[in-house]
């Protein structure tokens, strides 16, 4: 059975109280049904909803993708850990283009894996996942039968950890689209100038070809993956947002 909740009782308005993830989802829809802007409480749309569909009393112990309440309230309250405040893409629309690759890649489907061994809602393979600090340095090298293998991966629980949290998931898209933004302002391809439409052109066809396909794609290339997808068709994609 669920607890009434009482929102007005002094643990809801005290931010230092932890609060469950399931706590903070509701006072998040409360708070926007009334348009009470409060970042205290604000949780991205998908996570909420995430949060709502697995949340319950299991021998009073409430879920939570962090593994204790304690260290995710530490990460909900980091900006960094939300897709529309991510330094370094100021400007843009990030929780968007999130949304739109986590669809055209998985569907939005967090536990997804396909034929190849490319795990998560972003579809990642281990040299992303090493590029992101995922994995230990050089086990990117192995392809993705590195994942399977739990000493590969900086983070406890290794895959199985990867795959049924949500947050861990978006922090690694949100790393490798800052690495790729970085690289892709070494070659050139992107400067201060550079319309914001544009950049998330190249960021979506990044996640798919890679920096250097975006640059073979700028020369008339198109890049595929195995699967024949075309970077230039993540190019629109992202362009769209």
């Amino acid at each position: 059975m669920f607890k009434a909740i009482n929102f007005m009782e002094p643990q809801y308005q005290d931010p230092k109280n932890q609060i469950s993830p399931l706590v903070m989802a509701l006072l998040s829809m409360k708070n926007k049904q009334q348009g009470i802007q409060d970042s205290q409480h604000q949780v991205p749309e998908d996570y909420l909803q995430y949060l709502l569909a697995q949340e319950g009393e299991q021998g009073n112990e409430p879920y939570s993708p962090f593994g204790s309440q304690e260290q995710m309230l530490t990460n909900a309250r980091r900006p960094s850990l939300f897709p529309n405040s991510m330094s370094g893409f100021e400007g843009q629309d990030t929780g968007d283009l999130m949304s739109k690759l986590r669809q055209r890649e998985s569907g939005g489907n967090y536990g997804a894996k396909n034929s190849l061994g490319y795990s998560g809602a972003y579809q990642f393979g281990a040299p992303a996942l090493e590029t992101v600090g995922y994995l230990k340095k050089g086990t990117g090298k192995q392809g993705n039968k590195a994942l399977s293998n739990p000493d590969n991966w900086t983070i406890p629980g290794g895959l199985k950890q990867y795959m049924s949290n949500p947050a861990i998931q978006d922090e690694a898209m949100r790393r490798l689209m800052a690495s790729n933004k970085k690289q892709l302002e070494k070659m050139g391809m992107i400067n201060p100038n550079t319309p914001p439409q544009a950049i998330n052109g190249m960021l979506a066809a990044a996640h798919l070809a890679g920096p250097g396909g975006v640059k073979k794609m700028f020369s008339g290339a198109n890049p595929r993956d195995a699967y024949g997808t075309g970077a230039r068709e993540y190019y629109n994609l992202g362009r769209g947002v």
